[in-house]
């Protein structure tokens, strides 16, 4: 079990700039954050029809260098979020040794199909959604209370809403969505920051 502590926010998107991540890293622990989730997304609906390899998912990106520099103040995690739109992706989960590598799995479904699979059969952690498409998936109370029971948690990610209102629309849409089928259980807030002035403290983000 990894040893952690709270504040959390469990969707810090890579960058391959240092100084873009230093940015955010140096601004998470100011504003009092404990432990981080760096993510990385991998496609596997853009995976070429028919191709069954025995390892398509990616390594962990190198971030040693970043968790030896914040050692003393970030407990830095990593996280893969995997999109798809059909259940193939199980097999190719099963037979991974990479996915072993991460600290966390997040699950984002692109059709209303491999929604309810994330919800009922997806082995990982999170359900979390594009946030320029999330809205036109909503999950039902049926898949929602199956998530629930087996551990998995539902991520709202805020920071595209600070963006562009469009999206805090959409955000709003599956707030709503969640207290109405599941009276907002296993609900976690998280940033998906790619730029520092994106980021809110842990008790801003709690009045939301």
């Amino acid at each position: 079990m990894e040893q952690t502590k709270p504040f959390y926010d469990f969707c810090i998107p890579y960058s391959k700039d240092d100084s873009v991540m230093r940015a955010l890293l140096n601004e998470l622990v100011e504003t009092g954050y404990k432990t981080v989730a760096i993510d990385q997304s991998f496609d596997h609906s853009k995976k070429e029809a028919g191709k069954r390899g025995s390892e398509m998912f990616p390594e962990p990106h190198k971030v040693e260098h970043l968790r030896r520099e914040f050692q003393d103040k970030l407990r830095i995690l990593q996280r893969i979020t995997i999109l798809y739109v059909d259940v193939n992706v199980a097999h190719a989960m099963s037979v991974s040794q990479n996915l072993r590598k991460f600290n966390l799995i997040a699950g984002q479904p692109k059709t209303d199909a491999a929604l309810t699979h994330c919800c009922t059969a997806f082995n990982g952690d999170l359900i979390t959604f594009d946030p320029a498409a999330g809205s036109r998936l909503l999950v039902n109370r049926k898949a929602y209370q199956v998530a629930v029971r087996r551990g998995m948690f539902f991520e709202i990610k805020y920071a595209p809403s600070i963006a562009d209102s469009n999206y805090r629309k959409d955000m709003i849409k599956i707030a709503q969505n969640y207290c109405t089928k599941g009276k907002s259980k296993n609900i976690i807030f998280s940033s998906g920051a790619a730029h520092e002035f994106q980021l809110r403290g842990p008790y801003d983000v709690a009045n939301l």
